[in-house]
């Protein structure tokens, strides 16, 4: 062969190592020189495509001999000088500086592979002979490289080497998974735009804390474990119960779905190891009497850690946890926090159930289930922890939706005038929907506390609620005048009223229910909270019905202790101080009203907000006053009467002034931002000269007819319908923003939080058909439609920057209004829709909605590429790999089909069934007629040897069946024959199985007789497993080798002897896994010594 010929062979040979390196994963490195200059330069592929920035001019080189010695003294002088950095050139400070961001290696060197060829690889010295030149003055070779292979270059045959380099790329991505350091291409990319997003600092990079950054752990774990190691009584549980119980807490939080299974003695070391030493100690220095050292504690939760760690193949972090906790049941009934959520102990628990224990809203959603059609409805029916039944029904809100803040005075029996106010609204809604479900936070002081837990505890409407009103007012205050005499005598009895009237009536209306039950606000997704004073040291307690969750508060407390307090209780402090006696609640202290020292609790509400949500803005702050007097009197008027001057007086108006919730209004909208006050902040009231005294109960049917007296207040009860029917719309990205020169284009849906059976809903689609949809000030179409559930799906796409506002206007609306949390930025809009959480999120799973709502992915199927559907958010949800092609910058992101046009039909609908069920059925097989005698086949094939067996007899020449031999006339032979034959069954039935459960026993049957266990249904289950392996779906990979091994164990032989020879076919492809090649392999094994014997 001519010298020509040769390099040409080679330049081709090159090209295919690296288009396979590329494929595969492999680093490929080629030592080049260039014929006219001779100068050497090293090229190593990249996974940015095959272009003209790295490809060598394969037309220009020249391909070194093996035995060259420039060869090997380059390669140790571009390890030593760069770091295996060739291709970034460049000064030595930049280098290092690339150098501290590659540190993936690290727990994983790479092999080093050198391909010899021709007369190089007969040398037997030529090994040696390359290495020790390469070694020599190379005294890190060993930390650089896990090993130094030699494999022969066949000359024009590219398989023999791709065989040898895919052996040994599997076994560096075995040492590579070992070492937790084998990454997907999505977490490679988002891992270094991570590190060099920070590449200016100093500190060490992390490739865990990297992947924590959206979620790190929670600054408060230390608490939550200390409270829950308190909680366990003896030493022995506590170094069984209780190292499993966090162990298995740190493995739902840290494994959550689409995270790197990273070593799990890394994670603990890097993350949460200090935390457990520091709740050891904690929880340890008070129990002198248990001889555990907190090193010994902290070892044993990670030996815990490290064992669950090894059942992730099989299930997800969530079911381990779910299973962890419900084999613990005996230890949970007296274990019982007000703190801490026992399931995942690292947050704050805000529901209570029935049983007593109360569990995080991120649990909630975890372990909760709910209907396609209202995916954040969620049924909660027993409790995790003891098992006892919950039945408790709670709703969600949406991440990307709002909340709107119903805040309301307090003032006695001027109460009415605020739920007459809400009637007004509820009018303008013209909607069949309570007025306060549209509010999703409600606080009030005094009156107006005990309007809130009437709508929200109780459920009652809005007529109901002021009919009742009246009715309590006249039980309160009795009797209805009260002289001088009286309170003169309230000095002494603490109160003007007696407290007895309005006792019985509050506990023949709530019973001995509390704040914390179960109640119509949670049933609508509600945070109420009711506000009290202490009567010593006087200051404003919270009481809640979500147990105080959020961020630390400032200038009041929170209670979360409120199952303590019956609402009868709480209703009843919740009178004036002088008009009722305070009440003392067991366990938490004596209270009183609040509203001396906040009559209006719109800052507190505002506090609470952003103490839950952040600094994210709410969609609507309404409050309601109960009357105020005109404007104040000018300085320079004088008040009438002397008296009125004179300091007994002047105390007394001060003290009343204070009460007025107009003038905590004005100070909290004066530092509020101009563009926000007219959209989000109002508040309604009525004028009067002179108020009604708090217990004047005769005064409420002038107060009734007063507010629809008050001027321009029916105006504002229809421009705040008009806002409110906005908020009922939330906007949700279908994908992630794809850039567009200096914006991003933009394409979701606009869905409403009212759901198919909701009798609104039909009014609300026919409003929004002639709704205008405005975003950033500019209209967009809104393509209206229902999804296969009958909810509202508006689809809109549109150009933008960060800052997103959409706005709605109704036709005829004098302006528009914003959607329910809007405005907003693109980034967060981005970081709540979970689509770039590439390591999980801290719910597990996405909602249901974004499944219903997300666009559908085109898969086109087969030779004649026949089309399926599939929502994309579950095509993301089910594999890594096909996550990156509907939400990334690929092709087919972009126009939503997939072409799997080598995939049959058969596979791809048992794939297509997994992905909405979870599992899959046997595909149909027609059963074949029972053949006659004269249709019998009289030929089989022996499965160890390709050649005919003798023909059968003719039935009428068969012989007459023989009695089975006894015992004692079998001989030895044929007894070694028979165990060794069972001996080899039992071992493949039995050593296949994930879990020792999945063997099911079925008695021996002729094959003809079932449906599902032909050479169609083997070679199907054998295709799913392929397509599983292909896109890294480990579930269905693990059905399928299971549903394969079972139909193996239900198969007879010898009848079909040809499916098992067209399974092995098959399952001798290249594309073909080596597991299921080896179950197979196994099985026919152990048939074929049968068939031998």
């Amino acid at each position: 062969m001519g010298n020509k010929e040769r390099s040409k062979r080679k330049r081709t040979l090159i090209r295919k190592m690296i288009e396979y390196s590329l494929l595969f994963d492999i680093d490929i490195m080629i030592i080049t020189r260039d014929k006219e200059t001779k100068q050497q330069k090293l090229f190593r592929p990249t996974h940015r495509g095959v272009d003209a920035h790295w490809m060598p001019d394969l037309e220009n080189i020249e391909i070194f001999d093996a035995g060259d010695e420039s060869v090997a003294e380059d390669l140790r002088s571009e390890f030593e000088s760069s770091d295996d950095l060739a291709e970034y050139g460049g000064d030595k400070p930049y280098r290092e500086t690339i150098v501290k961001a590659q540190q993936i290696r690290q727990g994983s060197p790479p092999q080093l592979v050198i391909a010899l060829e021709g007369r190089c690889w007969e040398s037997v010295d030529a090994s040696e002979y390359l290495y020790s030149r390469f070694a020599q003055g190379f005294h890190l070779v060993e930390i650089h490289f896990s090993d130094i292979t030699f494999i022969r270059l066949h000359d024009n045959n590219f398989n023999e080497l791709q065989a040898d380099l895919g052996k040994l790329a599997r076994l560096v991505q075995a040492q590579s998974k070992k070492a937790g350091l084998l990454f997907s291409v999505d977490h490679i990319n988002c891992l270094f735009e991570r590190f060099f997003a920070k590449i200016d600092s100093f500190s060490a990079l992390s490739f865990i804390e990297a992947a924590r950054e959206d979620f790190p752990v929670r600054p408060d774990v230390i608490t939550h474990m200390t409270n829950f190691m308190d909680h366990v009584n003896s030493a022995r549980d506590l170094m069984t119960f209780g190292a499993e119980t966090i162990a298995s807490s740190i493995l739902l939080d840290n494994y959550r779905p689409r995270m790197h299974l990273f070593n799990p003695q890394d994670i603990f070391n890097t993350l949460y190891r200090k935390h457990c030493i520091k709740s050891s100690k904690r929880t340890l220095r008070r129990r002198i009497s248990d001889l555990i050292v907190p090193h010994d504690l902290t070892e044993q939760i990670l030996k815990y850690l490290t064992s669950k760690f090894q059942l992730l193949d099989e299930k997800s972090s969530l079911e381990i946890h779910r299973a962890t906790l419900n084999r613990q049941w005996e230890h949970w009934p007296t274990l019982k926090s007000d703190d801490t959520c026992l399931v995942c102990l690292t947050r704050v628990p805000q529901h209570r159930l029935p049983c007593g224990h109360k569990i995080c809203e991120d649990c909630m959603l975890l372990y909760c289930d709910s209907e396609p059609n209202d995916p954040w409805q969620l049924m909660y029916e027993k409790c995790i922890l003891c098992l006892e039944d919950a039945n408790m029904m709670i709703r969600i809100r949406p991440p990307s939706a709002g909340e709107s803040i119903l805040c309301i005075d307090g003032g006695g029996v001027r109460g009415i005038v605020p739920l007459m106010m809400l009637i007004g609204v509820q009018e303008s809604l013209d909607l069949p929907i309570p007025v306060q479900e549209l509010f999703t936070m409600a606080y009030g002081t005094s009156v107006g506390s005990l309007i809130i837990l009437l709508l929200y505890m109780k459920g009652w409407s809005l007529k109901r609620c002021a009919t009742e009103f009246e009715t309590l007012a006249k039980d309160a205050f009795q009797p209805e005048s009260v002289g001088l005499l009286r309170w003169i005598l309230s000095f002494f009895t603490d109160s003007v009223y007696e407290p007895q009237g309005i006792e019985k009536a509050l506990m023949k209306l709530h019973g001995n229910n509390k704040m914390t039950d179960i109640s119509y606000a949670t049933h609508i997704g509600a945070k109420v909270g009711v506000l009290a004073a202490t009567t010593e040291n006087p200051s404003v307690y919270l009481f809640t019905n979500y147990n105080g969750v959020g961020n630390p508060r400032s200038g009041y407390h929170v209670i979360r202790t409120s199952e303590n307090a019956e609402l009868w209780e709480m209703k009843k402090q919740l009178c004036s101080p002088c008009i009722l006696p305070p009440k003392h609640i067991q366990g938490i202290g004596s209270f009183q009203d609040a509203g001396i020292l906040k009559n209006n609790p719109v800052a507190l509400a505002l506090s609470e907000h952003y103490a839950l949500h952040g600094d994210r803005k709410p969609d609507i702050v309404l409050n309601l006053g109960t009357g105020s007097t005109p404007s104040p009197v000018p300085p320079g008027q004088k008040l009438g009467r002397a008296r009125n001057r004179w300091w007994p007086y002047r105390v007394v108006r001060d003290l009343l002034s204070t009460m007025e919730g107009r003038k905590e209004w004005a100070n909290i909208f004066g530092v509020i931002h101009s563009s926000n006050r007219r959209d989000r902040f109002k508040r309604l009231d009525i004028t009067m000269d002179k108020l009604p005294a708090l217990d004047d109960v005769s005064s409420i049917p002038m107060l009734r007819s007063l507010v629809y007296q008050e001027p321009g207040l029916q105006e504002e009860f229809d421009s705040m319908a008009s806002r409110l029917f906005t908020t009922l719309f939330y906007f949700e990205l279908e994908q992630l923003p794809i850039k567009s020169g200096s914006k991003f284009q933009v394409s979701g849906n606009i869905l409403c939080l009212r759901t198919t059976f909701d009798p609104a809903l039909p009014k609300i689609f026919n409003r929004l058909k002639n709704t205008k949809i405005i975003v950033n000030g500019k209209p967009v179409q809104l393509n209206l439609s229902k999804d296969w559930h009958g909810n509202i799906h508006g689809a809109i796409s549109f150009l933008s920057g960060d800052a997103i506002q959409i706005d709605m206007k109704e036709d005829g609306a004098k302006r528009a209004f914003p959607l329910s949390g809007t405005p907003c930025s693109l980034q967060k809009l981005v970081a709540v829709s979970g689509l770039a959480d590439y390591f999980g999120n801290r719910p597990h799973k996405r909602g249901a909605v974004s499944v219903a709502s997300s666009k559908l992915v085109r898969f086109l199927v087969g030779p004649e590429n026949r089309e399926f559907t599939i929502h994309a958010a579950l095509v993301a949800h089910h594999s890594p790999a096909l996550d990156a092609m509907v939400n990334s910058k690929f092709k087919e992101s972009i126009d939503y089909t997939i072409k799997w046009d080598d995939i049959d039909e058969g596979p791809f609908i048992s794939f297509w069934e997994f992905v909405y069920t979870g599992s899959y059925n046997n595909p149909e097989v027609q059963v074949p007629a029972e053949p006659t005698l004269e249709e019998q086949p009289t030929q089989e094939f022996s499965v160890l040897e390709a050649k005919p067996v003798e023909e059968a007899p003719a039935a009428e020449e068969a012989p007459a069946a023989e009695e089975a031999p006894t015992a004692d006339e079998t001989k030895p032979w044929e007894y070694w024959h028979q165990a060794k034959s069972e001996v080899l069954w039992n071992d493949f039935r039995t050593s296949w199985l994930l879990h020792p459960s999945d063997l099911v026993v079925h008695e021996a049957q002729d094959i003809r007789d079932k449906v599902n266990s032909n050479g169609e249904v083997f070679i199907h289950h054998a295709q799913v497993y392929v397509l599983g392996d292909r896109y890294m779906i480990t579930p269905l990979m693990n059905m399928a080798f299971q549903n394969l091994h079972q139909a193996l164990l239900e198969f007879s032989l010898p009848y079909n002897l040809e499916d098992i020879v067209a399974l092995l076919h098959f399952c001798f492809d290249d594309s073909v896994p080596g597991q299921l090649r080896k179950l197979v392999i196994h099985y026919t094994a152990c048939k074929g010594y049968s068939v031998e014997k």
